[in-house]
């Protein structure tokens, strides 16, 4: 796109007549102008969004309708979202929580494989701390099921109420 611009201001834009004289061309009155014109400053201008933001009930984020994940120790917290063009970082006062990928897409979910693995050694050290449920009680298999349907993703509610259905229970 720069080059096809560039072609386009020396081949086209330049030899057009300037607006306040038919004899003069938009590059020769240009030419004289550029030693009018100011440097460019030494430092680039911060651009980045900053918005404060806060996750409520899990380990996600959202901005820009996507959501990016951060750690389980930093779920219900204040915390400072800043976004440039390319990357989104979390912080926590002036510590960075996590870095993602900027998304442009519509509903994605970016996540990072230590948060999930944070979350998850989180809830086997819950899950260890009451006594078992009454699906794990009847199938200890579905403990497995459960936790692989939270790795991909998907909704744990739906897959309990499958494995509910799909019990006979008997009368002891």
């Amino acid at each position: 796109m720069n080059r096809q611009a560039k072609v386009w201001r020396d081949e086209v834009a330049n030899f057009r007549r300037w607006p306040g004289d038919n004899t003069r061309r938009v590059g020769e009155v240009f030419d004289e102008e550029k030693s009018r014109l100011l440097p460019l400053p030494a430092h680039p201008f911060e651009t980045d969004l900053v918005r404060a933001v806060r996750s409520d009930k899990t380990i996600y984020v959202r901005f820009d309708l996507n959501d990016y994940s951060i750690p389980p120790e930093a779920v219900g917290k204040s915390l400072t979202l800043v976004a440039s063009g390319s990357i989104v970082r979390i912080l926590d006062g002036s510590k960075e929580l996590a870095r993602h990928r900027r998304s442009y897409d519509r509903l994605a979910r970016i996540d990072d494989p230590n948060h999930i693995e944070a979350l998850l050694n989180q809830k086997q050290r819950a899950i260890g701390s009451v006594r078992g449920t009454r699906l794990e009680q009847a199938v200890p298999e579905s403990r497995q099921l459960l936790d692989a349907a939270f790795t991909r993703g998907e909704r744990v509610g739906g897959q309990i109420r499958m494995c509910r259905d799909s019990i006979v229970m008997s009368p002891l």
